[in-house]
């Protein structure tokens, strides 16, 4: 029976025959690319775990500066209130003298004045400035 008499025949339904080779060959790279696609799942978790290490050690680092920044701010506010103390001990004992007698004695007897107080000055700013 010839069965090519009232069919299309130049209809093509994309079927291509292939040898066993063929499908051997493309077993074997079906394969290798899983082992190529396990072994960079491998690399990407060892990118994680490297990208974790490092975020890890920043976080460290950052620790340590915070704390080294704390110390000196605090070694800085040591110094500024013992300055300030200071500052206190040079002023403080000028003004109580003012105001020694003030209701009973209203003048006050100064000599030497100028030289006395330019002295306390530059006590003063020694400690302020450094000078």
């Amino acid at each position: 029976m010839d069965f090519n008499l009232d069919f299309d025949t130049e209809f093509d339904f994309g079927i291509t025959s292939v040898s066993s080779d063929q499908v051997e060959q493309n077993k074997m790279q079906t394969e290798k690319l899983e082992q190529v696609s396990a072994s960079s799942e491998g690399v990407t978790q060892r990118l994680g775990d490297i990208e974790n290490t490092l975020e890890y050690m920043k976080s460290v680092l950052e620790l340590k500066n915070q704390e080294e920044i704390d110390m000196k701010k605090q070694e800085l506010y040591t110094a500024y209130a013992e300055r300030m103390k200071q500052v206190e001990k040079l002023t403080i004992p000028l003004l109580l003298n003012l105001a020694k007698n003030s209701d009973t004695n209203p003048y006050i007897h100064w000599p030497n004045r100028k030289e006395i107080v330019e002295e306390q000055i530059q006590k003063i700013l020694t400690v302020t400035r450094g000078e």
